[in-house]
């Protein structure tokens, strides 16, 4: 979660890459939901920063001069904290991690820290729409077989565990 900084919100820079499938106008939209989502979440956002590409960079989503240029930025501001307006793979947190020394999340990131911080109870934390949400997150982010075996788990046991050791599955298709 997004950790409140002395003066109350942790200070954030937005990232946005407009490409050759979305305009700089839908970035720039997109950019001031992400600002909002990031305000819900306890951050305050200090810059927004774009940059044109036909495609992500595979290894980092941003060319390597913006991210010199980024992390100059971060360490001149003390700036703790970037956030990605389109999905990052695991590899590209990681090298975004380590070359701008901070934390770096994307927008499906930022939402499940949302919902983690809005969760009351513990059972909501562990089992409600973050851990929902947190499946669909993983989904790509993580091997098939192990997102499988998390859906039939939940499918066949449900969110608490199977209650229900004694009976058989229902066959939906049986008459």
């Amino acid at each position: 979660m997004i950790e409140l900084a002395q003066t109350g919100k942790e200070k954030c820079i937005l990232v946005g890459v407009p490409t050759r499938s979305n305009l700089k106008t839908e970035v720039d939209e997109s950019l001031t939901e992400l600002a909002l989502l990031a305000d819900t979440a306890g951050a305050e956002v200090v810059g927004r920063i774009t940059q044109d590409r036909d495609h992500p960079e595979p290894a980092t989503f941003i060319g390597k001069g913006k991210v010199e240029e980024l992390h100059q930025r971060l360490k001149d501001e003390t700036i703790p904290l970037v956030i990605f307006d389109d999905d990052l793979s695991p590899a590209q947190v990681r090298n975004l991690e380590r070359l701008m020394e901070c934390k770096v999340l994307d927008r499906s990131g930022l939402i499940l820290d949302i919902f983690a911080s809005r969760a009351k109870s513990s059972e909501a934390k562990n089992t409600g729409g973050a851990c929902t949400a947190g499946i669909s997150f993983a989904a790509p982010h993580a091997p098939m077989d192990a997102f499988v075996q998390t859906i039939r788990r939940h499918r066949h046991e449900g969110p608490r565990g199977n209650t229900n050791r004694n009976r058989p599955p229902v066959d939906p298709y049986a008459h």
